[in-house]
């Protein structure tokens, strides 16, 4: 077999107050890396602000280079839980794991413990893993806390492709409005579940445009990861950043 020549040691603030352990433990790590082999060390804030560790510990830590891990961004969340949902042998909607994984912030472990949530729940219900068995699972995607409607929808979509809201909603074909439009369509029907007869009334439209928008986009959002990620960001504020 060949010899480690990296160690991985997760959760060293879990070590706060045992200074017998902490020295211990100094003193191998400190023979691993003097042999010349990687050392990876893992923490939920920086040696410096560690509490209860000895001042050996932390000099040894703060020897080191330390490097920060910012949450991930909206696009890396939803590949990761893709790829989670994907070893887990679940099958996610692109349009639900976009709900999920901007509803759960930046937290892998949190996104895994979902996923498991809801593979437990489909097997003890013996139902799909949809939006349905989501809500139930997941308390983090339950009703909207707030009031919501179409006009928030629009004013969010436009803020967030540069474009003035009162031109989504109205009979201008200007390419550089179609996608905008058709998201705001998306979203508004999406979360506020109107009938397709009424969302075309209010953007002065055709009911089959809408229906066109809502299937374009939720195709696109399985193809187009920077439009998956700008759409579920929006449907996070919508949902639980309104007012």
């Amino acid at each position: 077999l060949a010899p480690v020549r990296a160690l991985l040691l997760d959760d060293v603030h879990s070590l706060a107050g045992q200074e017998e352990v902490q020295e211990r433990l100094m003193e191998g790590l400190g023979a691993w890396v003097d042999d010349g082999r990687l050392l990876v060390l893992t923490s939920d804030r920086a040696p410096g602000d560690l509490p209860r560790v000895t001042m050996l510990v932390r000099q040894q830590l703060e020897r080191g280079a330390v490097a920060g891990i910012v949450p991930a961004e909206p696009a890396l969340r939803l590949a990761i839980l893709e790829r989670k949902a994907s070893a887990l042998g679940i099958g996610l909607e692109p349009a639900l794991a976009i709900r999920i994984a901007h509803a759960l912030g930046g937290n892998v472990r949190r996104l895994e413990g979902a996923l498991r949530r809801l593979l437990a729940h489909a097997q003890l219900d013996g139902s799909p893993v949809d939006e349905g068995l989501a809500e139930r699972a997941l308390p983090e995607l339950r009703a909207l806390s707030v009031p919501l409607t179409i006009e928030r929808i629009v004013e969010a979509t436009a803020a967030a492709f540069g474009t003035p809201p009162r031109l989504l909603r109205g009979r201008s074909r200007r390419p550089d409005l179609v996608r905008p439009r058709q998201v705001a369509m998306y979203l508004a029907r999406r979360l506020l579940r109107r009938p397709f007869v009424e969302l075309g009334r209010w953007f002065a439209r055709d009911h089959t445009t809408v229906v066109h928008a809502a299937q374009v986009i939720t195709a696109r959002l399985g193809v187009d990861r920077a439009l998956a990620a700008m759409v579920g960001e929006l449907e996070r504020r919508l949902r639980h950043d309104v007012g």
